[in-house]
């Protein structure tokens, strides 16, 4: 007996000891939406997702096979929405877009069908699946290199790949009409091509599987060798269709709808109809429910037990947060009751083994031998109890080179005889009770802020909420199940990516058209249906800005809100509208400045026209009366939120009067200093930075009257306005309106005003000259509005105009970067100059480059420490980096992350904040001082800057590993070193701050510069 066959038997010994319950998670959204909400037995379609049929050849049809032969029994969750779609399939009732373009001889295949076939016909693993095939593969890397070079006979090729590599490997194996087929793509080259009749051969069997797997599953199920749980119906995350706020007791940061979704009759409908869609397939009660993304609350077990719903699975973070603390193994392998319902928590580890180490290890020592290595894991597990196993069904096996079914036969056969269906568990399972509720939890690390929370997942919540709320009987209410489906949400927002993302997006947008069609109501929402809620371009965002700070708006006036974007990728600078760029308006009301949002609007904003570099966009909303606060999305390959220097955009919408205005006019302007009256001009005016002016107008009219006066700087640029800052007026005793502003920084500003009652009047503008000071802090990446002189040598320090300047030699860089990195980014993490000011209200900030080709390489981080103080030495974000001194602030600035610009909190977590801006090799920032409150008081600070090679949104796979160093003659691996610096402002790095790390003691960043401060402001290096 080989030693590798009786580790297997010893293995086997074990498991057997064990009751093991497999629950498989079988489940599709509705690409089709009906016209009614449970179409079974009526409609037709085409849908534009093949993934019904793809993954019934791939997993659904071979995973009941591998029971049958084995002996194994297993539980399969098959959602209603997935068992509907392969009926209709089965029935002739749905195809796919694929499936047809497939059938067509591809001599007959038209231009758009064509191009069809290159984007999307090699939508499977390019790793694992594609390279099975060498023809394959030939015609990916064809596509990439030379896509306008492909014939005929390379379409009807790709007819045939697609639709053979989404078939399992075990039907591919043992179905005599398909592995001559097989084994031709397997020993095939670039010259290999197929036949119509090898095409049509796959094709028929994808469209034998759907009956297949209808039969073999009642069949199974007939037999007891299987059990077959359900979700709620459309897949709805119970909980957030409870209250989308229960998103904040898993996520106390994330922002949820300030008028939640809630309708948890909606999951107690949903739970119905599944139990009304069992009982007509498999002719008996539905016993059991997967919870959607395995998300549960207390309250779903409520519905479950009001349903007569007896089991349900859960992940094992649900019991850890049920128990406060980590389960001991019995707890976790014992079922627990609640309102009579049996809760099965999963084993985490086993269970995520399977969907994801499993297949990594299968690649690289085959299917067997990851099987060995799972059963040897599940050996070590406590004997006795019961080792619930649930995954997904199907997404695993596209990353197993043998598709699984090797990986699965062998662990089915080894544990066959000790394993259990979850209802067979349940009729022997002595369950523990539990007392008190269950927490809100999912299996994505117990959170719910994959489904809610960034933008794009709350306009939809926001738009199916308004849709809700008119769905006032239980047919209209129906009509809206599909759009609670969780898929939806799952593909919104960035924290989840793909190439066919807006498929899902529209569906969403058409189940909710579709819904207003049907009932004949009038859709009122801010944000079209017909607009796309997910955008994704190839050009970058690189800066995007308003020009205000402070709208005050009369309700009689058109409401023009306006927003500049600069892209130096699309080209923004051209004449007319860039390419592949949209912005998007958000806002919402409060009752005051810096309040909670009593509900949240979203719109496009339309293209008009071009101020200087930028690209100018309007959006004219109808407001009532009124306080809202904005900020705008620009949209690209990224995102770019814009913001009033990290705050809201604030707009006053003031109501309409019986007053009637003939006129205004500005009497004098006054201008202040240290509390001293210094000047009073009549005109246009002279002051200088950090004066106070008073601005009295003398308005005609008559009746109930408001008046508000802005100051805006006029760009050097473009002469357009900007940072306008609008404020009510307060009436004098000298019949006249005063009012007033602080000047922060240096240039020309526009100061007029409007009498607002029936009608609205303006002043006729002047110009007021502000000097004495550095010039305007316009965050647009560019460096012209830095006027402080830079040290006399470099490297150096010096504070100039109230602006620290330090610079840093080119080509001092360390220079050595991993070799799997294709684009050593060498210049783009050469340092060369950091600025920093304060105006006593923001903290404005300048980092230079030597070149910025790739946005995403650096990873800047500046932090700042007063002494006596300080929260830690070690730098954030495993840099594994430390300081000279203890950091109070750290700010960071990477592309790589979502949002750009963010401050570390204490607690180590990244936070968006201020604002950013990058123009060619320089990037400008802002942060209010309110969030770095102790350089308001603080005489004396720290400050280091470093710039360390991003790996995508942190640095703890650095740029250094494995790289070869011909200076120190070795290798940099984990093992020898423990830093990711790359440059430091200042300096050159040294060896140690290079190098560092596990075998040359701590990693020390020494260098730092020492400013001093007065009243937040920089005067000197000290």
């Amino acid at each position: 007996m080989s030693r590798a066959l009786l580790v297997l038997v010893l293995l086997v010994v074990v498991v057997s000891a064990q009751n093991v319950v497999f629950v498989w998670h079988m489940h599709q959204p509705p690409y089709y939406i009906p016209k009614e909400s449970v179409p079974t037995d009526t409609g037709k379609a085409v849908v534009e997702a093949p993934w019904v049929r793809l993954w019934t050849a791939k997993a659904y049809y071979p995973m009941l096979l591998l029971v049958e032969e084995t002996g194994a029994k297993v539980t399969f969750d098959i959602t209603p929405t997935l068992l509907e779609q392969i009926e209709m399939y089965a029935q002739g009732r749905l195809t796919d877009k694929y499936l047809q373009i497939s059938l067509k001889k591809a001599e007959d295949l038209t231009e758009e069908e064509k191009s069809f076939i290159l984007e999307r016909f090699f939508d499977i693993s390019w790793e694992v699946q594609i390279p099975k095939f060498p023809r394959y593969q030939c015609l990916l890397e064809k596509r990439n290199n030379v896509p306008g070079s492909f014939d005929t006979a390379d379409y009807r090729d790709l007819q045939v790949l697609f639709n053979l590599a989404w078939i399992n490997e075990k039907l591919l194996n043992e179905d005599p009409d398909l592995r001559p087929i097989y084994q031709k793509a397997k020993g095939s080259d670039c010259g290999t091509h197929f036949t119509d009749g090898d095409k049509m051969a796959v094709l028929a069997k994808h469209m034998q599987y759907p009956k297949a797997f209808l039969d073999k599953l009642a069949q199974l199920y007939k037999k007891g060798q299987i059990e077959v749980i359900m979700t709620p119906y459309y897949y709805p995350i119970a909980p957030l269709v409870e209250n989308t706020n229960n998103a904040l007791s898993t996520d106390p940061g994330i922002i949820t709808l300030p008028k939640p979704f809630a309708h948890p009759e909606d999951v107690s409908a949903q739970v119905q109809l599944s139990r009304h869609k069992f009982k007509t397939f498999f002719k008996a009660e539905l016993l059991g429910i997967w919870p959607p993304e395995l998300a549960v609350d207390d309250q779903f077990i409520q519905i479950l037990a009001q349903s007569g719903i007896k089991y349900t699975v859960a992940d094992q973070v649900a019991l850890e947060r049920y128990l406060g603390r980590q389960p001991t193994q019995e707890e976790l392998y014992t079922p627990w009751e609640r309102y009579g319902v049996l809760i099965f928590f999963r084993d985490k580890e086993l269970s995520d083994w399977i969907g994801f180490a499993g297949s990594s290890t299968s690649r690289q020592y085959g299917e067997k031998y990851a099987a060995e290595q799972f059963l040897s894991l599940l050996a070590g597990k406590a004997q006795g109890g019961l080792v619930v196993i649930a995954l997904d069904g199907e997404n695993p096996w596209e990353w197993y080179p043998n598709d699984g079914y090797v990986f699965l036969t062998e662990i089915y056969k080894a544990v066959k005889n000790s394993t259990k269906t979850l209802r067979e568990a349940t009729s022997s399972a002595t369950p523990r009770r539990s007392e008190s509720p269950l927490p809100t939890s999912s299996w994505a690390g117990g959170s719910l802020s994959v489904w809610v929370g960034e933008w794009e997942e709350n306009l939809a919540w926001r738009i199916l909420e308004g849709a809700r709320q008119v769905a006032k009987n239980k047919a209209w209410q129906q009509l809206l199940y599909p759009a609670e489906a969780g898929d939806w949400f799952w593909w919104y927002g960035r924290d989840r990516e793909s190439p066919r993302e807006e498929i899902f997006d529209s569906l969403f947008r058409e189940i909710v058209k579709k819904f207003y069609e049907k009932i004949g109501l009038t859709y009122n929402y801010t944000w079209p249906l017909d607009e796309p809620i997910h955008y994704r371009t190839a050009y970058t965002v690189d800066w995007a800005g308003a020009p205000f700070r402070r709208l005050i708006i009369s309700e009689v006036e058109k409401i023009n809100i306006t927003v500049e974007v600069y892209s130096h990728s699309a080209n923004t600078a051209q004449h007319g509208r860039a390419p592949g760029i949209r912005v998007i308006a958000h806002w919402g009301p409060v009752a005051y400045w810096g309040g909670p949002w009593g509900d949240l609007y979203f719109a496009p904003m339309t293209y008009a026209g071009d101020v200087g570099n930028n690209d100018l966009y309007v959006l004219t909303p109808k407001l009532a009366p009124g306080r809202y606060e904005f900020t705008f999305i620009a949209q690209g390959s990224n995102e770019v939120f814009a913001t009033a220097l990290g705050q809201n955009y604030q707009v006053e919408v003031l109501p309409r009067t019986d007053g009637r205005v003939c006129g205004v006019e500005l009497k004098r302007v006054e201008v202040y200093g240290g509390g001293h009256l210094l000047a009073v001009f009549t005109g246009n005016a002279l002051a200088y930075v950090g004066n106070v002016i008073k601005a009295y107008y003398e308005v005609c009219g008559e009746g109930p009257i408001y008046v508000a006066a802005s100051m805006a700087l006029i760009r050097q640029d473009s002469g357009a306005p900007w940072d306008e800052v609008f404020v009510l007026a307060s009436p004098t005793a000298e019949g006249l309106y005063v009012a007033e502003f602080r000047v922060n920084y240096s240039g020309v500003f526009e100061l007029r005003a409007k009498a607002m009652g029936g009608n609205v009047y303006y002043s006729t503008p002047v110009y007021i000259r502000v000097e004495g000071g550095p010039g305007p802090r316009v965050v647009d990446g560019r460096e012209d509005d830095w006027v402080g002189q830079p040290p006399l040598q470099t490297p150096g320090a010096a504070v100039s105009m109230y602006e620290l300047i330090v610079t840093d030699p080119q080509d001092d860089q360390y220079r050595f970067y991993r070799p799997d990195w294709s684009w050593p980014p060498t210049d783009d993490l050469d340092a060369v100059e950091l600025r920093l000011y304060s105006d006593g209200q923001n903290l404005y900030g300048l980092v230079k480059l030597k070149q910025l080709s790739n946005i995403y390489a650096p990873y800047v981080i500046i932090a700042i420490g007063v002494p006596g103080g300080g929260f830690s030495e070690w730098l954030p974000d495993w840099s594994d980096t430390r300081l000279a001194f203890k950091w109070d602030y750290i700010i960071g600035i990477n592309y790589g992350k979502g949002s750009p610009l963010f401050l570390f909190d204490h607690d180590w977590s990244p936070r968006p904040t201020g604002q950013i801006a990058r123009s060619g090799n320089v990037i400008e920032f802002a942060i209010p001082l309110d969030q770095l409150p102790l350089l308001k008081t603080a005489a004396e600070t720290y400050i280091t800057a470093v710039v360390f090679a991003n790996n995508y949104g942190g640095v703890w796979d650095p740029g250094k590993n494995n790289a070869y160093d011909p200076v120190s003659g070795r290798y940099i691996t984990e093992d020898n070193y423990a830093s990711n610096v790359y440059d430091v402002f200042g300096q050159a790095p040294t060896s140690a701050e290079v190098y560092g790390g596990w075998d040359g003691g701590d990693q020390t960043v020494d260098f730092y510069v020492r400013v001093g401060l007065d009243n937040g402001r920089i005067v000197a290096v000290t």
